[in-house]
């Protein structure tokens, strides 16, 4: 059961309002070691243990994203998403408020 969904593109829309919520938050993804520089989605789900599902742009050997194909009809590559466990809760928006 997904409780919750983070979307970077949304997040940014927020932005400098959730400046320092979206700051917090990537803290957050840092400490269980996910970059939220590549990290385009992230889903917070509650099945046996709560765990977060990661969506994360593919990145080439310079750390650049790439297209699939051509640049004018690809979509920007992305990693087959992955699960990671959380030993925390992340912040919630109301506690920047």
């Amino acid at each position: 059961m997904i409780t919750a969904v983070y979307d970077a593109e949304t997040a940014l829309l927020s932005w400098p309002a959730d400046r320092d919520w979206i700051g917090g938050y990537s803290a957050w993804l840092r400490s269980h070691d996910v970059d939220p520089n590549v990290t385009y989605r992230v889903e917070h789900h509650v099945i046996d243990c709560p765990l977060i599902r990661v969506f994360q742009y593919d990145r080439n050997e310079h750390g650049q994203k790439y297209y699939t194909t051509d640049y004018e009809t690809g979509d920007i590559a992305r990693r087959p998403p992955f699960d990671v466990l959380i030993r925390s809760e992340p912040p919630r928006k109301e506690d920047f408020g």
